[in-house]
């Protein structure tokens, strides 16, 4: 998959294989090749976010063609002043299963070169056109955002890549809804970091934003009892809070 451009994969199999995913860990692993092959991008990345977009940095990447270090960087200066991320921010409300949103489209074609996002990060690398992909948040609350580029000297994502972009976001949104509601992929049965079915249960409800005692009314427990499960979680998987702990979740669960 990866060197994937366009012409080499057409929407049906871009859906097909975002379809037949098995895990969420897996789905997001391929999806910016995916959107890469289909609008036929250079490289991409794929970003969620602990709620709506803007308001906290991303928590976990995934990288196409891309530099990790490239990456870093976004996410250490520029995340924060992104125009396409602020774009995107005020699309959303509108875009309840997903959209597409290119660069140009935010800044105006003649003016996104003199932008400092442009002059200070996109430009030194070689990069010129960005196709932002966003798809809503899911029930745990995460939010995705994929990012596929294009070089200097190419021309721009055309309305209709963009609206191919659009349908598969919404079935990447419709994929990402299934495997959230699905119970958490927290490792259970031997090993020393596996959890028991109870500890995995609370897990999961603790990564989807429930309070202990919300939890304790659920499973009709004692707070006290969802406290102790919650700590023996925290050690076996490595984590010290419910925001690691819904990180751990959307990785796949594993230490």
């Amino acid at each position: 998959m990866p060197g994937q451009r366009r012409g080499d994969l057409d929407g049906l199999e871009a859906a097909e294989r975002l379809i037949e995913a098995p895990d969420l860990k897996t789905l997001y692993d391929i999806a910016p090749a995916l959107f890469g092959g289909l609008v036929g991008a250079d490289r991409g990345l794929l970003y969620a976010v602990e709620g709506p977009f803007g308001r906290q940095a991303p928590v976990a990447t995934r990288l196409f063609n891309t530099e990790r270090e490239e990456s870093a960087v976004y996410l250490q200066r520029f995340y924060r002043s992104d125009p396409l991320v602020a774009g995107i921010v005020a699309e959303a409300p509108r875009a309840r299963t997903g959209l597409a949103l290119s660069l140009d489209e935010v800044c105006g074609p003649q003016r996104t070169e003199r932008t400092r996002f442009f002059r200070d990060f996109l430009g030194p690398i070689g990069l010129r056109h960005v196709l932002g992909v966003a798809v809503p948040p899911d029930p745990a609350g995460r939010s995705v955002l994929i990012g596929v580029h294009r070089a200097v000297g190419e021309r721009g994502f055309s309305p209709a890549e963009q609206r191919r972009a659009t349908a598969l976001a919404r079935v990447l949104s419709l994929a990402v809804r299934q495997f959230a509601a699905a119970p958490a992929p927290f490792p259970t049965g031997g090993g020393p970091f596996a959890l028991t079915e109870r500890e995995a249960e609370i897990a999961r409800l603790a990564a989807e934003g429930l309070r202990n005692r919300e939890i304790a009314a659920r499973l009709e427990l004692s707070p006290r009892t969802v406290e102790n499960h919650l700590r023996a979680v925290f050690d076996k998987l490595g984590v010290e809070n419910r925001a690691a702990l819904a990180a751990r979740r959307w990785q796949g669960g594993a230490r």
